[in-house]
């Protein structure tokens, strides 16, 4: 008897053990997984430090952690979007930001960045929609009214275009893109004095406009001969403020060219093609400079590069039709 008794309590004493090994184990449990467990927002915030960085790798690789411990994560799908737009991967970004608004389709931020996206792969259409879901959830936003300008700009439906840009000036009258896409509209109506006065407000507006004195030059120079001193004297004001903008190395080549400068219009777009070596109508541009010069085997090179980028460059193929002639 004693002996059942002796091994009575000893299997007490190890269910009494056994329930406190338990009971320890599920308090320490989820304070182990607790501590291995992602934690999105901490990851889309380191992201988002990386992506001010510069760092776009380094920020997608956290969303997507972000994602894996979150898949219904609508800000690491728009964040990424971003990032793959930012790199110029706009097909990989349509595909984030279209999930970033099937997953919330109150996210208007989101339909704003996916418009951004659809308007440079060019899909004008699949644009406009996401800007005008983006407005009518949230329209005080100048921003979103000067996007959906773009699309009709792009589309050529310029009273469009100018209505949604006057929509964003109403909320900020010193909204510079549309105070410069106004100008450019109306330059293109052939009214010089309005894009004139457009382009000059933009530079009231904020006198830090590389965009607003580049749209000055490429006018006055666009108007002939008598105009381009005065066109270089705007492209001059530009290169103060940034010297390395492709855009203004490109027009101000340009200008150059049509006055005759060929040494210095080359310079100009020499420096543009390694500002934007994916650009065919610089390695053009820069050709015709070789060319004029006589500089057979550069102006060949440089024909054949816009080629390269663009196997249908009419101009292009017939630069370096001439350039073959050169001896």
């Amino acid at each position: 008897m004693r002996a059942v008794y002796i091994l009575q309590r000893t299997f007490a004493m190890l269910s009494k053990h056994f329930l406190v090994f338990i009971l320890l184990m599920l308090c320490i449990i989820p304070a182990v997984f607790g501590q291995d467990a992602a934690d999105p927002d901490a990851l889309k915030d380191q992201g988002n430090a990386l992506y001010k960085e510069g760092d776009l790798d380094g920020a997608i690789a956290l969303w997507e952690e972000a994602i894996v411990a979150d898949s219904s994560y609508a800000f690491a799908y728009n964040n990424i979007g971003i990032a793959y737009y930012d790199k110029k991967e706009f097909q990989i970004a349509v595909v984030y930001l279209n999930t970033a608004v099937n997953l919330d389709s109150t996210y208007t931020k989101a339909y704003n960045s996916l418009g951004n996206a659809y308007l440079a792969h060019g899909d004008l259409e699949n644009a406009k929609t996401s800007y005008e879901k983006s407005i009518a959830l949230d329209s005080n936003d100048e921003e979103k009214h000067n996007n959906l300008g773009n699309v009709f700009l792009a589309l050529g439906d310029f009273d469009s275009a100018v209505a949604s840009y006057e929509e964003a000036l109403d909320m900020n009258k010193n909204f510079v893109p549309a105070l410069n896409n106004i100008g450019i509209i109306k330059q293109k109506r052939k009214d010089m004095g309005g894009a004139s006065e457009s382009f000059r407000k933009a530079i009231k507006a904020d006198s830090e406009s590389i965009q607003a004195y580049i749209n000055l030059g490429v006018l006055f120079y666009g108007e002939g001969d008598e105009y381009l001193l005065k066109a270089v004297e705007y492209f001059d004001k530009a290169m103060a403020i940034d010297s390395e903008n492709h855009q203004l190395r490109y027009n101000y080549g340009l200008a150059l060219y049509k006055k005759g400068d060929m040494l210095k219009a080359a310079s100009h777009l020499k420096k543009a093609a390694e500002l934007a070596p994916d650009n065919p109508d610089i390695h053009y541009a820069l050709g015709l400079t070789q060319a004029e010069r006589n500089l057979k085997d550069l102006a060949v090179k440089s024909f054949e590069k816009a080629l390269e980028i663009d196997p249908e460059y009419k101009n292009a193929q017939i630069g370096l039709a001439y350039a073959n002639t050169i001896n």
